[in-house]
């Protein structure tokens, strides 16, 4: 399980044990090693890392477990909106005077920038602040618990989108007429302008490149072997690898064992097919089987635990599937008259809510 990189993506849909094992990943490097500082970090929205270690975690790493030195793990669930806040009071003022109306940018074009300003900012900065307690050496080892697939799609996209509009900024600035008078004081609120458009395009220029190194990143993609998460989990493999980031393996969570009851087997014959399409993905990509607990881990015993057996790689091979396994066979049940509907009352909006994979 250890790895010399240094940033480690957990991604999938929502359900299918991402945090969980986000978090015992980040439990097993800082016991190997445990001289490292280790952090895991929590950019879903709904926060379930704390209910998962039983400790409300605040949105400043905190120390969960104790090493060597100044090792150990640290857990926090980021706060993208107050992140944002200190990054907007620049960025917004930066931007203003980059395009000042009728000097730099036409009317349309200040539409399109206004528009581009803020959107999706507040996840991309979240993101910006990981790798910033990493460059500033406060961590060795940084494991993210990642939204559901496609929020976290559009947060892989926004470095590089933001590197677009930026340019386009940049361009802006560049057709600006040369003034005079009071030129020298124009040109130093451009450069000051500048240079915090510069340091932000140089940060997202530096993520990217992070993203997609593999010596330095993987990204960890879980799943279920059920219909919806596998399609789900084919398309995301396919477009994280169109976005150049490493997936390093696919953790097949949930599976049923030889044993067990006969629906149990029955389930695990229904699971077997979808195993093997995940396996089929990249002959070099590694899909590894986790068995179904009948009570989850939680706290940090629960995860020491559940880390050590996972590490092990015991568990992949007793849960493989043999050639012979698959779904069990069709009963036809005798045709039945159609169930009425009960009436619906004359409501025009219904929700359902709940937590992810419920």
């Amino acid at each position: 399980m250890s790895d010399a990189r240094v940033l480690h993506f957990f991604g999938g849909k929502g359900g299918v044990g991402k945090t969980t094992l986000a978090a015992a990943y980040a439990v097993r490097l800082s016991e190997d090693a445990p001289k490292h500082k280790v952090l895991v970090v929590s950019l879903d929205p709904v926060q379930s890392l704390s209910d998962l270690l039983k400790k409300k975690l605040p949105t400043k790493p905190t120390k969960l477990q104790a090493g060597k030195g100044e090792g150990g793990l640290w857990g926090v669930e980021l706060n993208p909106a107050a992140l944002l806040k200190p990054f907007l009071a620049e960025y917004l003022p930066a931007l203003a005077k980059a395009a000042v109306k009728g000097t730099h940018l036409s009317d349309e074009e200040m539409g399109k920038l206004y528009q581009q300003a803020v959107p999706g900012l507040e996840e991309l900065v979240a993101l910006f602040h990981v790798v910033d307690l990493l460059d500033a050496g406060e961590f060795d080892r940084i494991i993210v618990d990642t939204a559901p697939t496609s929020h976290t799609l559009r947060l892989f996209d926004m470095p590089a989108q933001l590197r677009k509009f930026l340019g386009f900024v940049r361009a802006g600035q560049d057709r600006a007429p040369a003034s005079g008078g009071k030129g020298k004081k124009s040109e130093a609120a451009l450069a000051s302008t500048g240079g915090f458009l510069d340091q932000v395009g140089q940060k997202a220029e530096k993520l990217l490149a992070l993203l997609k190194d593999p010596a330095r990143t993987a990204f960890h993609l879980v799943t279920l072997a059920e219909p919806v998460p596998e399609a789900q989990t084919r398309s995301y493999f396919t477009q994280l690898r169109e976005r150049g980031l490493p997936v390093t393996e696919v953790i097949v969570n949930q599976v049923e064992d030889h044993e067990g009851c006969s629906s149990c087997q029955g389930r695990r014959g229904l699971q077997a097919p979808h195993v093997r399409k995940y396996q089929a993905l990249d002959k070099t990509v590694p899909v590894n089987l986790l068995g179904r607990r009948e009570v989850a881990p939680r706290g940090l015993d629960g995860l020491k635990e559940f880390a050590a057996v996972w590490s092990a790689g015991k568990e992949t091979k007793a849960l493989e599937f043999s050639a012979a396994e698959g779904p069990p066979a069709l009963v036809r049940a005798p045709s039945m008259p159609p169930i009425a509907a009960p009436p619906l009352p004359p409501t025009r909006l219904i929700f359902f809510v709940g937590q992810g994979g419920v």
